[in-house]
């Protein structure tokens, strides 16, 4: 498997996030980019074996929140998720700028 072969694989990974994000909730979508990141480094011979992640930072216990979904702006930069409501509790620009798409 060369650099190209793992380019075609993430591109599928790409694929298949996009109708992911628009149809499924958040738990599904971080289901599936860790299983683009770990099937990349299992194809690119980079697994660590399942060793477990350093656990997610912690908000503060005052940092704003959406009233619908109960996210902050850094989860919603970790999850990839934002409802309707997290744009007009947040803004666009400071979504957009959290989300990498």
């Amino acid at each position: 498997m060369d650099e190209r072969d793992l380019v075609l694989v993430a591109a599928a990974f790409d694929t298949l996030l996009e109708v992911v994000l628009r149809e499924c909730g958040t738990e599904t979508v971080r289901t599936v980019l860790f299983t683009k990141e770990d099937v990349l480094a299992i194809l690119s011979g980079k697994w660590n074996g399942g060793e477990a992640a350093d656990a997610e930072p912690e908000d503060a216990p005052d940092v704003e929140r959406c009233p619908a979904c109960r996210q902050s702006v850094a989860e919603i930069q970790r999850s990839f998720f934002a409802c309707p409501t997290c744009y007009a509790t947040f803004g666009d620009d400071v979504l957009d700028a959290a989300l990498p798409f």
